[in-house]
């Protein structure tokens, strides 16, 4: 459990559960949110699950040769398969589970084995687009067998109709959970006064694809700077292209190196969103800023969606406020530029009515009880259709 995006979902979701009374028991390779977890007192176990696949964002693509002798080498000669549900087999019988959700492809495929072992509900729940999604063996036995997908998006359910055939009224669409606090400590902004440097934030992992997005905005920063605009850039995040984000740095103006501060990986990011001035994200973080009314830039992987707004709201919110349905070309640090330069000039009327806008707008759709009330009327139903196939047969 990372600290990123789909992790704090899955956090967030277990702990609004445990609130609402349910017996929860998570189950994962560890991480740094497993004390996250625990410090809620909700049971966890570390079990050395199969990874099956590539994160690659991507359509559906067959799987390789070379990938296919990967995973069975890793996961079935090594026996890390069915060590994974053998032991999640015996959790389930220990802890009395009515019902298993996974998340990833490996987790997925041990999860469908122990609950069909157990003849209980089995609910997967997918959170991107990625070329696997489901496990790359097996995957329509999986989804066959499964209650239901969960899915955070229009966009993903979309995706799992068109690409993978799956019939639309088995498909769940509920949000991404977000619970955070300091929202009263963020309102009522000021004008920008000269003195006053515009506070740019951005909170993201430095993955392979990721960092891309922090390449281009740091560009327009070093813009901003070298137009005269007085603004600071905090960058929130580690992982495996750092290197690259602090070779960007070194190639800003000398001035932009100074508005520039690298403050690492964080597991508590609300003190960051309550003394920005604008967000630029994507997915949770995008959400967040919503959260806290935050002028929001919606910056992915390789497009640029831009200024969140009433006239973009649902566009941009269905594809996950990645610019997927945008074109790929708009990551382009000039148009990022353009927007946190019209951020920069407006009035304080202005920046407070898009406040507003964005609170009422998470409060809307992203509710964490709300969210939380989606997933537990999911799983009760998944339990009874369960019960009523047993008492027909």
């Amino acid at each position: 459990m990372s600290v990123s995006g789909s992790p704090k979902a899955i956090t967030t979701e277990v702990k609004l559960l445990k609130e609402q009374g349910h017996h929860l028991v998570v189950v994962n390779r560890g991480g740094p949110l497993v004390k996250d977890v625990e410090s809620s007192d909700i049971k966890h176990y570390t079990l050395k699950l199969p990874i099956m696949g590539y994160s690659n964002i991507g359509g559906i693509e067959k799987t390789s040769l070379k990938e296919r002798l990967y995973i069975a080498k890793f996961n079935l000669i090594k026996g890390r398969f069915f060590s994974s549900v053998y032991q999640l087999n015996q959790i389930v019988k220990r802890e009395k589970i009515d019902i298993i959700q996974a998340h990833q492809p490996g987790p997925s495929l041990v999860g469908y084995c122990v609950a069909k072992m157990n003849n209980i509900p089995f609910i997967l729940r997918v959170q991107h687009i990625l070329m696997n999604e489901f496990p790359p063996l097996f995957y329509k036995k999986v989804v066959e067998y499964s209650s239901k997908v969960s899915v955070i998006t229009p966009e993903v359910k979309n995706h799992l109709v068109t690409i993978y055939g799956l019939e639309e009224n088995k498909i769940s669409v509920i949000p991404t959970a977000v619970k955070m606090s300091g929202r009263q400590m963020s309102r009522n902004h000021e004008e920008l006064k000269e003195d006053k440097p515009l506070k740019i934030l951005t909170v993201t992992t430095f993955g392979p694809t990721k960092y891309h997005s922090v390449l281009e905005l740091i560009k327009a920063v070093d813009l901003l700077v070298q137009n005269g605009i007085n603004c600071e850039l905090t960058i929130v995040g580690d992982g495996p292209h750092r290197e690259d984000i602090e070779k960007q740095i070194e190639r800003s103006d000398a001035k932009t190196k100074k508005v520039i501060k690298m403050e690492g990986q964080q597991s508590s990011v609300e003190r960051y969103f309550i003394k920005t001035d604008v967000v630029v994200g994507v997915g949770r973080v995008a959400m967040e800023a919503l959260y806290f009314g935050k002028p929001l830039l919606c910056c992915s992987h390789f497009s640029y969606a831009g200024l969140f707004d009433e006239k973009n709201a649902k566009t941009i919110s269905n594809y996950n406020f990645s610019g997927r349905n945008f074109n790929k070309d708009s990551l382009d640090y000039r148009l990022i530029y353009q927007d946190l330069e019209k951020i920069a000039h407006m009035s304080a009327e202005n920046r407070n009515r898009l406040s507003e806008f964005n609170m009422d707008y998470f409060d809307e759709h992203y509710d964490a009880t709300k969210i939380a009330q989606k997933t537990e009327s999911l799983f009760q139903s998944s339990i009874k259709n369960v019960q009523l196939r047993e008492s027909s047969i």
